[in-house]
């Protein structure tokens, strides 16, 4: 009987996910995403943008190109980011907090609209962060 419930503690907490880890994982994938997307901005010489919905739990990459900003169809910006088991808190774009979506823009010349961005789990939060100028990183509350 011991060595079954001993066995059981083992396996129930890996059943159930840790939303606190998948949200630090997002926040931490977000920053690597926006980072490069900034070096392809200077790259490419192109305007890049970063499309915040909150309601959705997603965002999106898009790149200016002739008169028009397109999503970006390049792996691994492709598609919607979804964001699953987390929520996107406290959306906030060169100190005007936004309740709907956002956009975050990424200029040829490293310069880039400052944000910040809650990425709550279940206890824990972690703050997506970007100054304008320099990279993203993440903080925990």
């Amino acid at each position: 009987m011991v060595i079954v419930v001993i066995l059981a503690s083992l396996v129930v907490p890996r059943l159930h996910p840790n939303l606190d880890r998948e949200a630090n994982a997002s926040a931490e994938r977000m920053v690597l995403l926006i980072n490069q997307a900034r070096e392809e901005a200077v790259m490419s010489s192109r305007v890049w943008q970063v499309v915040f919905e909150p309601d959705e739990q997603s965002y999106r990459f898009l790149q200016y190109v002739g008169n028009e900003f397109i999503d970006v169809s390049a792996r691994p910006f492709a598609g919607e980011q979804q964001l699953e088991n987390v929520s996107l808190n406290q959306l906030e774009i060169n100190g005007e907090v936004r309740a709907d979506t956002g956009e975050v823009y990424l200029f040829p010349t490293g310069e880039q609209d400052a944000f910040r961005l809650i990425v709550q789990g279940e206890q824990q939060q972690f703050v997506v962060v970007m100054g304008p100028v320099g990279e993203a990183g993440v903080e925990k509350l």
